[in-house]
C-alpha cells in the first residue's frame, strides 16, 4: 500500500512516513532470526465513510478495495506506536479469527501508552523476498472492544509458532486444541 507522506486534517499536519513499508527481523525464542518485511494498510488511520455521509470537513481516501475511508486522527495516533509494537510481538499471543468475512486474519491485544487496550489485525505469510523470512500486512489498529473478549474456545498461539511456521515451512500452523473442551 503507498501512502502519502502526509495528510492536512482540520488546518493540522499528520505525518505518515512511520508507516512506509520497513523492514524487522524477530529473534524467536529458538535462536531463529526471521527477517520480516511489514507494510500498513491506510484502515490504520481511517475509519469507514458510510454512504450517505457528505464528504465535505473529511479527508476522503480509498483503501485497497476501492471504498471510501475518511481519515480518523485517533487511529493516527495509535499508528505512532506501531513499530515499537511491532518489536514487542515474540512475546504476545495472537488469536486468528473464527469470522468468515476475516479468514486468514490474525490479531493481538497491545496497550498504548495509557494503558488503553488497542487491537491490532494482521495477515502473515512466508516471504518470497527473504529466505526463511515473513511479509507481515497490518490490517488495522483500533481500540479493543474488551466488552467482547476471545471466546475461550478461540484459537490462538504464540506469535513465535505463526511466525517460525510461515518463515520456515511456509505453512499456517495448526493452533493447539482448547483445553476447556470435555475429553470423552
Amino acid at each position: 500500500m503507498h501512502h502519502p507522506q502526509y495528510i492536512i486534517f482540520n488546518g493540522q499536519r499528520y505525518d505518515l512516513r512511520h508507516l512506509f513499508r520497513m523492514k524487522h527481523t524477530f529473534t524467536l525464542r529458538c535462536g531463529t532470526e526471521v527477517p520480516t518485511g511489514i507494510v500498513f494498510s491506510n484502515h490504520c488511520y481511517t475509519e469507514p465513510h458510510a454512504d450517505g455521509e457528505p464528504e465535505e470537513g473529511h479527508t476522503v481516501l480509498h483503501d485497497h478495495y476501492g471504498n471510501k475511508r475518511i481519515f480518523c486522527p485517533i487511529r493516527h495516533s495509535y499508528t505512532l506506536d506501531a513499530r515499537q509494537w511491532i518489536a514487542g510481538w515474540t512475546s504476545q499471543v495472537c488469536y486468528l479469527s473464527k469470522d468468515r468475512k476475516h479468514s486468514g486474519e490474525n490479531w493481538l491485544i497491545v496497550e498504548d501508552k495509557d494503558g488503553m487496550p488497542i487491537k491490532v489485525a494482521f495477515s502473515a505469510q512466508q516471504s518470497n523476498q527473504e529466505e526463511n523470512g515473513l511479509f507481515i500486512r497490518v490490517k488495522t489498529i483500533h481500540p479493543y472492544d474488551k466488552s467482547k473478549p476471545p471466546p475461550s474456545d478461540a484459537p490462538n498461539m504464540p506469535f513465535t509458532a505463526l511466525a517460525h511456521s510461515l518463515a520456515v515451512k511456509g505453512v499456517k500452523p495448526k493452533p493447539p486444541k482448547s483445553r476447556n473442551k470435555r475429553r470423552r
